[in-house]
């Protein structure tokens, strides 16, 4: 199996407090999960506004920061901003609402967000890591290739949308790649 391996970018971390699996971090830059192959982030869930939930395949982390901020980061850690993968979804896409975004598109890192992503209510998922999602009563059971679910308090096809829109833009930088590809080999 490939090698994966964190990548903490801060200045500062320090351990507040650890239950079991949960680790309760102080950070001032951002915590970053992926490997060379996939991402091992699953979700990122806020809890308050400063405080949110990183879910990934083997540990969940407490995390003091906002989704956003989480977001915006990881962007930045790649040589981008959330503004600047936002803005090139919608130039991709044309779509400028809940949209999806790149956050390394050599892995194809793809979030897309649960809700506008200015609300402090929004989490955003990790649409390669997605196995199924299904119904349950008002709300959406999402699970993941590793078996982890998490349930979301939000209707099925607002997630069927949003998972469709993601995959949409993988598909479309799928075939800009291709073109590049090609046109690299004429």
């Amino acid at each position: 199996s490939p090698k994966s391996f964190s990548i903490f970018v801060t200045s500062a971390i320090i351990i507040i407090l650890k239950k079991s699996s949960t680790i309760v971090c102080e950070i001032s830059k951002i915590l970053i999960l992926f490997s060379a192959k996939y991402v091992q982030t699953l979700a990122i869930i806020p809890i308050e506004e400063e405080l949110s939930r990183v879910v990934e395949e083997k540990k969940e982390y407490i995390v003091r920061a906002s989704v956003i901020k989480i977001i915006d980061d990881s962007c930045k850690f790649f040589g981008s901003s959330y503004e600047g993968r936002f803005e090139g979804t919608k130039t991709i896409m044309g779509v400028s609402h809940k949209s999806p975004i790149i956050i390394e598109e050599t892995t194809k890192m793809i979030f897309f967000p649960t809700t506008s992503p200015r609300l402090s209510t929004c989490s955003w998922i990790a649409l390669n890591n997605i196995k199924d999602y299904y119904r349950s009563e008002d709300n959406t059971v999402i699970i993941f290739n590793c078996g982890k679910k998490i349930k979301l308090h939000l209707s099925y096809p607002i997630i069927d949308n949003q998972v469709l829109r993601a995959t949409r833009l993988e598909a479309l930088l799928n075939k800009r790649i291709k073109e590049i590809e090609k046109n690299a080999n004429f």
